[in-house]
């Protein structure tokens, strides 16, 4: 049995009702309990912060005395930012800022912690851009450094929209 699914079973157990949230084919790859400070919601929750390798999961379920469930989730293909941020004031904790869109989320949570799920989060955000990134770097045009007879230089890209423009300024 693969390590990651006997992390994924020890996260299933440990955070009940989680397996009825997950999505087809979602696995968990980290949990580590935090307190969830997003921008749609007026106060801060403390649960137990998922990653899986679809998502990044806020989530708690309790069913006593009264079922309570919080459940809050940022696709891994919209994060566009994830900063650590150590503040001075605040020895104990850092906290890291997750924007998707107009979605942020702050995650505050003990240093080894939270550097532990920063580290996570900007690999399973890369893996997921990786593939468009390896697109555009692939279809990015080179850029070369035209010196012209008047002693000015020019940066140009070399593409197949700009053949004629590198002809007609080389002739210059």
């Amino acid at each position: 049995m693969p390590n990651t699914s006997k992390n994924a079973e020890k996260i299933l157990s440990r955070c009940k009702g989680l397996s009825k949230q997950l999505q087809v084919g979602e696995e968990p790859v980290l949990s580590i309990p935090a307190i969830w400070d997003s921008d749609k919601r007026s106060h801060s929750e403390a649960c137990e912060v998922i990653l899986t390798n679809q998502r990044l999961i806020g989530f708690y379920c309790k069913s006593f005395p009264r079922e309570k469930l919080f459940f809050d989730a940022l696709d891994l293909s919209g994060i566009s930012h994830v900063t650590l941020r150590q503040k001075t004031y605040k020895p104990v904790f850092r906290e890291i800022v997750v924007s998707a869109g107009r979605h942020n989320v702050s995650i505050r949570a003990p240093r080894q912690k939270s550097e532990a799920l920063y580290a996570a989060l900007r690999t399973a955000s890369s893996a997921q851009h990786e593939p468009a990134e390896q697109e555009t770097a692939l279809e990015a045009p080179e850029v070369r450094l035209l010196e012209l007879s008047y002693g000015c230089s020019l940066r140009v890209r070399k593409s197949v929209y700009h053949c004629a423009v590198l002809a007609s300024l080389q002739s210059l």
